[in-house]
């Protein structure tokens, strides 16, 4: 570091831990002269407070911290400094989501939505992984910029949102950042809004960001279809709105400790909204302590305790699957002990074929039926198709 450098470096008012971070920034040769230079003058342009963030990035992300607002401009600086607290005093819309620069232009509309409910709701630790995490991502991924970063979290619109967003960013770095820049609007809203003064609202914020962070790590596995992955953040988010659904909390659960069961939850899915969607019906998420995947009740109908399984990937539908099915609702019966009758139990197999291919279907689930060589616990076996068209075996 030459003369005119410590000078830069020392006419800049902070305190002398973020001085000594400034340094080491340059001495590690993370940012040169003019990033240097750059990074100083946005936080000498800042008031107290935006100075105090800025003391509480560079504390948590270190050399990646002045390295990240070295790449931004003044408004860019206090925008993202302003993601935490609200205090953000204009906002530039971005001609280029992914470039580092981009134009300033005045927007009221903007402005709101960058400011619009930001509730800094994070504690300082989960604070400091956000900038931690963020810094790196950018730094250390040439698809993740600076500015895709600040527009991600702005583009959620409310504090809940925003709160939840940065301690998935935190968590999760480059993975979460990718995972949400391929959700469309939407789906990220319903995403973020999930806890939200609604049907989920009894879990715990641990609970549901454990449940986000393990859709980022599954999206994009090769044993997880992505499309998977997506429809089941979209089930999660609609059951909370089926007044005919409870416990629906219980399609995080299974997911969040087994993110390999989405694929096979997002059937079971499909059939609690296919029953709550009948008139009379009400229908329970893992009732019996999880012995059945849905209790149903019909007005009209009675009661029904319903074990779904879906036959995915490439598998055949054959007998030798179905047999299979029905130890499994046997054991499920076991399990339930007195609370379920037998004339309440029910086996449903969802098929991937179309309603053409009902035929072979329940034509394998006879020969299982005959084959089986036991008392089958389960007045009936319901076969659906991919299209929710449903035939029905009785045992």
């Amino acid at each position: 570091m030459d003369q005119d450098e410590i000078d830069a470096l020392t006419r800049v008012e902070m305190n002398g831990r973020t001085r000594s971070d400034f340094a080491r920034a340059y001495d590690s040769d993370s940012v040169d002269s003019d990033e240097l230079a750059t990074a100083l003058k946005r936080y000498d342009e800042l008031d107290s407070n935006g100075k105090q963030e800025f003391d509480e990035l560079v504390d948590a992300a270190g050399d990646d911290g002045v390295w990240f607002v070295a790449g931004l401009d003044s408004d860019q600086t206090r925008r993202f400094l302003g993601l935490n607290c609200g205090r953000t005093s204009s906002v530039g819309a971005p001609a280029d989501l992914h470039g580092d620069r981009y134009h300033a232009v005045d927007s009221p509309e903007l402005e709101t939505l960058a400011t619009a409910g930001c509730s800094d709701g994070l504690t300082d630790a989960e604070e400091g992984r956000f900038y931690s995490s963020v810094s790196e991502a950018a730094r250390e991924n040439s698809d993740i910029s600076r500015t895709n970063v600040i527009n991600k979290v702005e583009s959620v619109q409310s504090g809940y949102r925003q709160d939840g967003l940065k301690r998935l960013f935190g968590d999760t770095g480059a993975d979460g950042i990718r995972f949400v820049d391929q959700m469309d609007s939407s789906r990220r809203e319903r995403f973020f809004d999930i806890g939200n003064n609604d049907a989920y609202a009894e879990a715990d914020f641990n609970s549901i960001d454990k449940w986000r962070t393990k859709m980022t790590r599954a999206h994009r596995r090769d044993n997880i279809d992505d499309d998977a992955v997506n429809q089941h953040i979209d089930d999660v988010a609609e059951a909370k709105n089926r007044d005919s659904i409870t416990n629906p909390e219980k399609l995080m659960d299974e997911t969040s400790d087994q993110p390999a069961k989405i694929p096979s939850q997002n059937g079971e899915t499909a059939s609690a909204f296919r029953y709550a969607d009948q008139e009379g019906s009400e229908v329970e998420l893992e009732p019996v302590d999880g012995a059945y995947d849905l209790k149903v009740d019909n007005q009209y109908t009675g009661t029904d305790y319903v074990e779904v399984k879906t036959r995915l990937g490439d598998g055949e539908f054959n007998d030798d699957w179905v047999k299979r099915q029905l130890e499994s609702v046997n054991k499920k019966f076991d399990e339930a002990g007195s609370t379920v009758s037998e004339d309440q139990s029910v086996l449903e197999v969802r098929t991937t074929e179309p309603k053409s291919e009902l035929d072979s279907a329940e034509m394998a689930v006879n020969s299982a039926i005959d084959s089986y060589g036991g008392t089958v616990h389960a007045k009936e076996i319901r076969i659906v198709a991919n299209d929710g068209t449903t035939r029905t075996v009785t045992v």
